[in-house]
């Protein structure tokens, strides 16, 4: 999602994936061996995963509960 509003001086613009992680992010974490944030993702049945390549398979959650939720309200 990329939302830009005109200013008298800089922009505002925000860009983000509207998922906790960016897909790209867990090719990341599958390439280098690295699990994920434990709460972020569910495999092909629907439960919670940290391994990322059980993520591929299954689903990310929505937005969080950090910067991606308060650059979204500035910009609403």
């Amino acid at each position: 999602m990329a939302i830009g509003f005109p200013t008298d001086q800089d922009p505002i613009v925000l860009d983000m994936a509207t998922a906790t992680m960016a897909y790209y992010g867990l090719i990341e974490a599958k390439t280098a061996g690295r699990k994920i944030p434990p709460d972020i993702a569910y495999d092909g049945q629907g439960n919670l995963t940290d391994d990322p390549e059980k993520a591929m398979n299954g689903a990310l959650r929505p937005f969080d509960k950090s910067y991606k939720s308060a650059g979204l309200s500035l910009m609403v």
